[in-house]
């Protein structure tokens, strides 16, 4: 027997598989299509867990492997990512890149997030939120299974899901910034003027990205805005081996979503390189498809003509953008 059931009905079912309380917030991997053997009210199902802080402290491929440690799930899964403690919109924007990385993690090793959702418990009567619709929430259900069940189809309602959310270069993600203020804009690209300023913001962004975090609306925009000059153009193809490149990659997409027209073959670009350096030949190709015809472009062309990936295919980057004039 096959039912569709509400995000919060899907929340309630993680009641039986995690402590209560909880000793701090957490991030559950959860199957959305789940196989129900059980005579209770309040069926454990299989869950990967682990502490929301570990997402600011560990790489998203190691967050990867320690969900997947914890929770069999076959290629093609359907999932759901449940983070579980504080709903503000802080903790989320300082969780929200690596979340979206993760999911990329997972897609690339075949497994595919269908929702996002944050709720401060799971108990019945907690509010959930979708963290790809803002404003759509709701309650955390008492999961009604009454009686002795034998084998339960569990799927979550999918009316609402985008089936191309979070893509590469698909209009449905996170994107940055969402809004900004008419003074915002007419004040920042006057301070990221200053190259040195701009490069100091270029690595300031990316250390907070690799903890997790999505530029605010105003970093967003003077990243956008300074990304208008060859040198700092030249400083983000060529990628930083302190840092994240899933996590970088994700700020780049949601960058590009945002982004005035002109500055959309730049950003694209830049997400060939990092994918090329990271041995993603198909999303560098993807990428490549919406890049100008610079020669950062025509340097990632022909690495994917030559099959060079890699720390090979980063030193002919390094090649490409030495001597970038400032203003190009």
């Amino acid at each position: 027997m096959s039912h569709r059931h509400s995000p919060g009905d899907l929340i309630a079912l993680l009641h039986q598989s995690l402590p209560d309380p909880l000793a701090s917030d957490v991030l559950c991997l959860v199957p959305t299509a789940i196989d129900i053997l059980s005579t209770s009210a309040w069926p454990e199902v299989p869950i990967g867990v682990l502490p929301l802080s570990s997402l600011r402290r560990q790489s998203t491929q190691d967050v990867t492997d320690r969900l997947l440690r914890s929770i069999s799930v076959p290629v093609g899964a359907e999932l759901a990512l449940v983070a579980v403690g504080d709903t503000t919109e802080v903790t989320k924007q300082r969780h929200r890149v690596a979340i979206a990385a993760l999911e990329t993690s997972l897609a690339e090793r075949g497994l595919v997030v269908q929702d996002t959702f944050w709720t401060t418990h799971v108990q019945p009567g907690a509010r959930w939120a979708d963290d790809r619709e803002p404003g759509r929430t709701g309650l955390v259900t008492h999961p009604m299974l009454g009686g002795p069940v034998r084998a339960l189809a569990f799927g979550i309602d999918d009316t609402h899901r985008v089936p191309d959310w979070g893509l590469p270069f698909q209009p449905h993600g996170y994107r940055a910034p969402r809004r900004l203020s008419r003074f915002a804009e007419a004040v920042i690209p006057h301070v990221t003027s200053d190259l040195e300023h701009a490069l100091d913001l270029v690595d300031a962004v990316r250390h907070r990205v690799d903890l997790g975090e999505m530029p605010d609306d105003v970093t967003a925009y003077a990243l956008l805005t300074a990304l208008r000059t060859g040198s700092v153009y030249a400083s983000c193809v060529v990628p930083d081996p302190r840092y994240d490149p899933l996590r970088i990659e994700q700020v780049w997409l949601a960058l590009h979503r945002a982004a005035p027209v002109d500055l959309r073959p730049r950003l694209a670009t830049v997400v060939a390189a990092s994918a090329l350096g990271r041995g993603n030949t198909a999303l560098a190709t993807l990428a490549l498809s919406h890049s100008g015809r610079d020669r950062v472009a025509t340097t990632i062309a022909t690495c994917l003509r030559d099959g060079v990936t890699g720390p090979a295919a980063q030193d002919r980057l390094c090649r490409a953008v030495s001597g970038f004039h400032p203003t190009i």
